[in-house]
């Protein structure tokens, strides 16, 4: 697994080098105009940044993973791997802890952005920024899972990713008709969604690899 997770490393190094420049630019500006500037209309545009600056970063770093997985099909990487002693549950779950292993970079990134802005003015970061950004990081990587699979099947990595995006789309709006009332959308992050999210998202990775693992069966042979 060594072997294959420097491998990915060393084709999405651009990725995550673009996510550190990103996650310091990003927490320098904000930091500074946080302090030091004075107009309201940017100080309300800031408001935004604990939502806007995680979402940027899990977004450049995850970028990776289908557009790598398209290239190594198309090339015959993969069939090749998969002929030279490395097992079909190895390679799938290689793929799994990589977009674990960039969840959790990311989370780091924007926890210390977190940290940063918490400092300068503690108003700006709820008390369950943390935790909602790990549920959302968490679900994005599963939401990531599944496009890399359908990767796999379409060799498309941009229609994969239509194809999830259409799929979330939809789940979004059915969860929204469900939990409108007459003030409109509410949707408190209770511990039972926050643990009911992770749930969901952990049976997504499995189901992910299970059926990673099959693909790979048809493909190597």
């Amino acid at each position: 697994m060594r072997g294959l997770l420097y491998n990915i490393l060393i084709q999405g190094k651009s990725y995550f080098i673009a996510t550190i420049i990103t996650f310091v630019a990003l927490t320098v500006t904000c930091g500074l105009l946080l302090n030091y500037c004075e107009n309201t209309l940017v100080l309300q545009l800031l408001s935004l940044t604990p939502i806007l600056a995680p979402m940027t970063i899990l977004c450049i770093s995850i970028e990776s993973v289908c557009k790598r997985t398209e290239k190594m099909l198309k090339c015959g990487y993969i069939k090749y791997t998969l002929t030279s002693g490395v097992s079909r549950n190895m390679y799938a779950l290689t793929e799994l802890v990589t977009i674990l292993l960039i969840v959790a970079f990311s989370y780091g990134l924007s926890s210390g952005f977190f940290g940063v802005m918490k400092a300068i003015e503690p108003m700006m970061i709820g008390e369950n920024y943390f935790r909602n950004c790990f549920l959302f990081f968490f679900l994005f990587g599963a939401i990531t899972q599944t496009a890399n699979v359908l990767t796999l099947y379409l060799k498309n990595e941009e229609k994969a990713g239509v194809l999830v995006g259409f799929i979330c789309g939809f789940l979004v709006m059915v969860c929204g008709f469900v939990t409108e009332d007459e003030g409109g959308l509410r949707l408190e992050m209770t511990d039972e969604i926050f643990w009911g999210g992770l749930i969901v998202s952990a049976l997504i990775y499995a189901v992910c690899h299970v059926v990673m693992v099959l693909k790979l069966q048809r493909t190597s042979s």
